[in-house]
């Protein structure tokens, strides 16, 4: 492929804004400086009145719990015992992963 780096620059390109833009990730009420302050404000001036979900600290063995109602470290076979690393198997020949 002779321009394959004509092509490259051009692709790259098309992600740089022109000067004078600005990501809107980083402009307006989402602004991570002014997202706390300004949802709350937006919340309160246009009356929304649903509850919103308190933040619960879980490691992912609580969360799966909670939401499946499956202990992801239960034996599979029985559910009653507990699942526990013995060893890694070795990397069988050809086998990507």
């Amino acid at each position: 492929m002779p321009n394959a780096g004509k092509e490259f620059r051009k692709r790259y390109l098309l992600h740089v804004l022109p000067s004078g833009f600005m990501k809107i990730r980083y402009f307006g009420f989402r602004a991570h400086t002014n997202k706390k302050h300004a949802i709350a404000l937006i919340r309160d001036l246009i009356g929304a009145t649903a509850k919103l979900p308190e933040k619960i600290n879980e490691i992912i063995v609580e969360m799966m719990l909670r939401l499946t109602g499956t202990g992801i470290t239960c034996c599979p076979a029985c559910s009653k015992g507990r699942m526990q690393l013995i060893r890694e198997l070795a990397k069988q020949p050809g086998h990507s992963s």
